[in-house]
């Protein structure tokens, strides 16, 4: 392209031209010009590519298989309730207790396991109903439910709902303990 129209007309010539930004501080185009920045931008896009595949390829099966797995669980949300909490606990100790059988990962992992399969029967046993014939050990009973309660109950420890309670806090405690001395060697 020629400039003569621009000797012309009195304007000056395209390199002598200044590009500010808008701090008003000069901008170099010889950047623009120069080779490293067109293969900035071939290996921009080539990384954009493969996050893109490696999303398509490992990520979208994932959610997918998640979402499959979960969907009953998750459907069951009740958000005043804390027992959908409980369900997707037991579903994900069920899912690592298959992990654990299937594969061996670490030493040590059958104690893991066994943790796991007594926190899932402690899960089942908070589900069920209570049996009226069951023995529930009454006599550190004052540590599992609330004293108030316990004193106007205390002189019928014969009542169900007692019992019920008494048997209900014994599981909750004692899942809570193996889940506070196990759970990290779970995920490690």
């Amino acid at each position: 392209m020629s400039t003569e129209h621009l000797k012309r007309i009195g304007s000056p010539e395209p390199d002598s031209i200044k590009f500010t930004n808008t701090k008003g501080e000069e901008i170099n185009l010889d950047y623009f010009k120069d080779e490293t920045l067109w293969e900035d931008i071939k290996w921009r896009v080539s990384e954009l590519i493969k996050k893109s595949w490696t999303y398509i390829r490992y990520d979208i099966p994932h959610i997918i298989r998640n979402l499959l797995v979960w969907r009953r669980t998750i459907s069951r949300v009740r958000y005043w309730d804390y027992s959908f909490l409980i369900d997707i606990e037991k579903l994900y100790l069920r899912k690592l207790l298959e992990r654990y059988e299937k594969y061996d990962i670490f030493v040590g992992q059958e104690e893991v396991a066994r943790d796991i399969r007594l926190m899932i029967k402690l899960i089942d046993m908070m589900d069920n109903a209570y049996d009226e014939n069951a023995f529930v050990n009454m006599r550190n009973s004052h540590r599992f439910v609330h004293s108030s309660l316990a004193d106007k109950v205390k002189a019928d420890e014969d009542c169900w709902s007692y019992k019920v309670m008494v048997r209900d806090g014994k599981i909750w405690n004692l899942y809570n303990l193996i889940r506070k001395y196990s759970l990290r060697r779970m995920w490690d």
